[in-house]
């Protein structure tokens, strides 16, 4: 979605993307309403030292101007050997990978701002979050005019946090209606309809959500996993319960916190569900508008502009 977001603003200024993506990726994408983006997929079984030629020919074959890294599992050699003089590589981090030495420009949104060297730029802070387009014309709704909870644990949920925090806050408010929205890898659905079927709650669920901002600027209260969404939620001003699931989550998170905008959980270790779920009773019958306040001003959708700058300026010098 961050890299979605970069090439949605390389968009509005004429400059193309396209996408080199594996099977699985590519299906992700393919289903979004919002992508009209060219993809070449990654042939498989490659090498390791044939990723990175192979992925050095695409670029060379399309005159690419930077080659933008995003994931886990690309190994040095990936990078080292797609790199070329005449073109930037950007890294995508937030603390969970050891690339960096080897990028042009390390965009990390997680990370304290740090002075950029002769060498590398760095894109660190609140500057370069990432977001959508659909967040950068939105204008945050009075909590008035909202109405339920909103529930989203990530693209996939791994810990399956979704349907023990939804029997949870439906045992203690039955009547409160409630959005939950599951990511493309979500792989319970099965389940979770017999769970919402069960449930007394009017509950509305979205699968694989393409317009989270509406589902963000329409609840009262989100409880959300604490990776990018929270500067979605922070755009949106909507007071939030932000579920911890790693290590590289916990700056923002504490930042966020200290805003007063949201609360947060440590869910690495273990889960409290039903201290999550007190939690969603205590602040829905606290002043939600003035959390919601706390948070305006703070957070912009501007940061893949940004990156776009930086990237544009690093070309020409």
């Amino acid at each position: 979605m961050r890299s979605l977001a970069l090439a949605q603003a390389a968009e509005s200024c004429d400059i193309p993307s396209i996408f080199l993506l594996d099977t699985h990726a590519s299906l992700i994408a393919r289903k979004r309403h919002d992508w009209n983006y060219q993809i070449i997929s990654v042939p498989a079984n490659l090498s390791v030292s044939n990723e990175g030629k192979w992925i050095a020919e695409q670029a060379d074959e399309h005159d690419a101007a930077a080659l933008i890294f995003d994931g886990y599992t690309f190994s040095p050699d990936v990078l080292k050997n797609s790199h070329h003089s005449n073109r930037c590589v950007v890294l995508m981090d937030d603390g969970m990978t050891s690339l960096t030495h080897l990028a042009d420009i390390i965009v990390d949104p997680t990370a304290k701002e740090r002075t950029s060297t002769e060498q590398q730029v760095f894109c660190y802070g609140s500057k370069y979050r990432l977001l959508r387009r659909e967040f950068t014309t939105l204008s945050p709704k009075l909590i008035k005019e909202r109405n339920g909870i909103a529930l989203n644990l990530g693209g996939s949920d791994p810990k399956n946090l979704t349907i023990h925090l939804l029997k949870a806050i439906s045992n203690r408010l039955p009547d409160v209606p409630i959005r939950v929205v599951t990511g493309p890898a979500y792989s319970r659905l099965t389940e979770l309809d017999s769970c919402v079927a069960s449930l007394p709650n009017p509950i509305q669920h979205i699968h694989n959500c393409q317009d989270m901002s509406e589902v963000w600027n329409n609840a009262k209260l989100a409880i959300s996993a604490a990776g990018g969404s929270q500067f979605e939620l922070g755009v949106c001003a909507t007071p939030s319960i932000l579920v911890v699931v790693a290590k590289n989550q916990k700056q923002a998170t504490k930042a966020a916190t200290m805003e007063g905008w949201a609360t947060a959980f440590d869910c690495i270790k273990t889960i409290p569900i039903d201290a999550i779920a007190k939690q969603v009773q205590t602040l829905l019958d606290a002043d939600l508008q003035a959390m919601s306040d706390r948070a305006k001003g703070l957070y912009d959708a501007e940061g893949a502009m940004r990156l776009l700058n930086n990237i544009a300026e690093y070309e020409n010098d």
